[in-house]
């Protein structure tokens, strides 16, 4: 029986079923018509983490009958990845940078709200309707969940690699080159709503009293209305910004 080399680069190894995590070079079997795409999320790795994908010097796409292919190079996405250009596996753009979080990364979005990103979150949702509203809203589906990934109606989204919530965050800014995107405190970090200035009167009603005293500068959700003042707690939230800029 005839077979395909699959060579996966960078951490893609990792990513790999149990039985291949760690190897380089797997041989596949060509007994059957497949597409590159559905041997690549057969040994375990999503197709949202492939950047590219080589053979005889040669760029293919996810539709490639692997009975054609001998030696196939494959590559994860590396940073800095511009979705607002189309590729060869990715010929859908973003125009606008926007996320939808999963709750196993649920704490990922209000550390991207604080840094301004639009950031939804999933509560109660099955696979299917994030992978839905994340094509219909044009969102890039950030997740530790493999299954849902790999979703064919899945064109945008992210296997997160970190597990602490910072480290998370660098990633994701770093992977987009977001960096430049970064405006601090300007959407809600409960509901993803933009924040707006007000006046101290107008919100004075709602202040508990330390608050009016010592404080003067206000903002306020537009969506749900909280209201936020620079105070203890702002240095330690822009740190958490500064940290992620590095």
């Amino acid at each position: 029986m005839k077979h395909s080399t699959l060579i996966f680069h960078g951490d893609l190894p990792k990513l790999l079923k149990h039985r291949f995590r760690g190897e380089n070079n797997i041989q596949y079997a060509k007994d059957r018509p497949t597409s590159i795409k559905d041997v690549i999320e057969s040994l375990g790795i999503p197709h949202t983490e492939i950047g590219q994908i080589l053979t005889d010097k040669s760029e293919i796409d996810f539709a490639q009958n692997i009975q054609d292919l001998d030696e196939i190079h494959i590559f994860p996405c590396m940073p800095p990845v511009n979705l607002r250009i189309p590729s060869l596996l990715r010929p859908g753009t973003i125009e606008k940078t926007a996320f939808i979080v999963d709750v196993n990364v649920g704490k990922l979005a209000g550390l991207l709200r604080l840094c301004g990103f639009d950031a939804v979150t999933v509560e109660n949702q099955e696979d299917e309707a994030i992978a839905r509203n994340g094509c219909h809203e044009n969102r890039i589906i950030l997740t530790r969940d493999k299954e849902l990934l790999k979703r064919k109606i899945v064109m945008f989204g992210r296997l997160v690699r970190n597990t602490e919530p910072i480290g998370q965050l660098k990633e994701i800014i770093t992977l987009y080159d977001l960096h430049d995107e970064i405006k601090p405190f300007s959407r809600c970090m409960h509901c993803n709503g933009m924040l707006a200035a007000v006046t101290k009167e107008e919100i004075i009603h709602r202040l508990e009293p330390l608050t009016k005293k010592y404080f003067d500068v206000f903002q306020q959700c537009r969506s749900c209305g909280r209201i936020y003042w620079p105070g203890s707690h702002h240095e330690k939230l822009q740190a958490l910004i500064d940290a992620a800029r590095k």
